[in-house]
């Protein structure tokens, strides 16, 4: 979709995009930790930088100059799974969009597994995936800016 994010349909950058401009519109901008986005299409190396990342901070934090018990790092993939569990609005609009298919039968939760094999097949164009970001993002967007909010009451 020409953002570099691989969703085909823009759904990713717009989601991007929302949770920069929702932090900033609930929070006071001259009170503003620094706030930095890793983003990038699939196996690109967004995880690779993250984890540098905590890396580096473990390694200042236990500097005694330095302290401050690191810097927070907030993965989207992961609020994206969270996003869409079993029981949550968006878990049910995934399942209506995308059929019961996609229902684990063992445990109750989306097998991603099934769903990407939907939202990932070529001959249904990026539609499906685009769909999907469109779902999911609201509900990410919304874990996000919590544990932001949270980590902004504790000092971050």
């Amino acid at each position: 979709g020409g953002d570099g994010g691989g969703d085909g349909g823009g759904g990713a950058l717009v989601g991007r995009r929302s949770l920069g401009r929702e932090w900033c519109r609930r929070t006071d901008p001259a009170k503003l930790p620094y706030l930095i986005g890793v983003t990038g299409g699939i196996a690109c190396g967004k995880s690779t930088v993250s984890q540098r990342i905590k890396a580096l901070s473990a390694e200042l934090a236990s500097d005694t100059q330095v302290g401050g018990g690191g810097w927070p790092v907030l993965d989207c993939d992961k609020y994206g799974h969270a996003a869409y569990r079993k029981g949550s609005a968006c878990f049910a609009a995934v399942v209506e969009r995308f059929g019961p298919g996609i229902v684990d039968a063992q445990t109750g939760e989306v097998d991603r597994g099934a769903l990407g094999a939907l939202v990932f097949d070529p001959a249904q164009g990026p539609a499906r995936l685009a769909d999907l970001n469109r779902l999911v993002w609201p509900a990410v967007l919304e874990l996000v800016l919590r544990d932001l909010g949270e980590l902004r009451a504790r000092g971050h």
